[in-house]
């Protein structure tokens, strides 16, 4: 199968989008918008006069062989379901919009850097266009080396700022296709629930949107997509598990001793008129100082809350993308897996 992003047979796609500490508010869902929030009066009886039952709550663990042990899930689950979904597509909304912005940033860079080229090839073509007269002066001779020197540094800045460029704007091209993979989930399990679940009034009333029907090309298209998501999440998943499992911060005593150890090796050398020992001694500290901050914070109640609020949300999203595969089976082709290793990260220390 082709890449969604470069057109390519076998050409890796990029895992996306990997989740941290900073972006865990970003993921709670948007007020009022899912299909299963409740009306603002909480009293309110549907038209059977049964008193309508508050939503679950996104923190609530999911127990998968428990609770979908019945190929059709009850309301609660329902609602449950459709929660942690649309958490899951405002979560890739997010890092496409992050992912836009970083191509859009280096985009302008490159344009920067195009410009200085630009600049100064002028110029060197100026002063060649008068070799005549200025061939004689040692100046002249000094400025083009320079002029010349100077361009073949910014084309090697040029290349790699492209590189990076190019990098986000994969990353943003199939962020986007994600994301229209989650809205699509989100239709079907609207559609699944209306036409199988005796629903409540305030929600059975709602309009759904039809279900697009995908080509076969499309449904291996969105298989390899999911894929990707489940992927991605698992890689995640396995940072905040290793973060709670003490993983993360043996990951980060290791990079402590890695500076210690060169710090150290320096401690040989005479300190003065010694540049270079200073310098690097002064950034090594700087690693060792925000390693050590780390690691304090990692003792923190605050961030352990935080930590295992995240690893039970990443849990969650796997649980109920395997739903959709498992129970209403959905995108579930054989798809090939291959990952790009380059956004890979694993915590593999026992």
């Amino acid at each position: 199968m082709s890449c969604p992003v470069t057109g390519k047979v076998g050409e890796q796609c990029p895992v996306i989008h990997a989740v941290n500490d900073d972006e865990f508010d970003d993921l709670k869902p948007p007020a009022g918008e899912e299909i299963g929030t409740e009306p603002e009066n909480q009293n309110e009886s549907d038209e059977d006069g049964d008193e309508k039952e508050r939503g679950p709550s996104i923190l609530d663990v999911f127990d998968f062989d428990e609770e979908f042990k019945d190929e059709i899930p009850s309301v609660a689950e329902y609602k449950k379901l459709r929660r942690i979904t649309k958490m899951i597509t405002g979560f890739y909304r997010n890092g496409t919009k992050t992912k836009h912005e970083q191509y859009e940033q280096s985009f302008g860079d490159l344009s920067r850097v195009e410009s200085d080229i630009l600049q100064s090839k002028r110029q060197q073509e100026v002063l060649e266009s008068q070799a005549q007269r200025f061939n004689g002066h040692l100046k002249y001779k000094e400025y083009l080396k320079e002029l010349e020197d100077e361009q073949a540094n910014m084309k090697e800045q040029r290349d790699a700022i492209n590189k990076t460029c190019e990098h986000y704007k994969g990353l943003w091209l199939w962020s986007t296709e994600i994301v229209k993979i989650c809205e699509w989930l989100e239709l079907n399990l609207d559609d699944y629930c209306m036409k199988n679940l005796d629903l409540p009034a305030y929600i059975k009333n709602r309009k759904i949107p039809e279900v697009p029907a995908l080509t076969q090309e499309l449904i291996k298209y969105y298989s390899k997509g999911l894929d990707e998501i489940m992927h991605n999440l698992n890689e995640s998943r396995d940072f905040f598990q290793a973060s709670v499992d003490g993983r993360l911060d043996k990951y980060k005593l290791i990079e402590k001793q890695i500076i210690e150890v060169q710090l150290k090796a320096l401690e040989e050398f005479p300190t003065e008129n010694n540049p270079r020992k200073e310098y690097i001694e002064s950034e090594l500290n700087e690693d060792l100082k925000e390693i050590d901050d780390q690691l304090s914070k990692a003792e923190l109640d605050e961030t352990k809350n935080r930590r295992q609020k995240m690893l039970k949300m990443h849990i969650d999203f796997i649980q109920v993308l395997r739903f959709f595969r498992e129970k209403l089976h959905l995108l579930d082709e054989d798809v090939d897996k291959v990952y790009d290793p380059q956004f890979t990260t694993k915590f593999g220390f026992e």
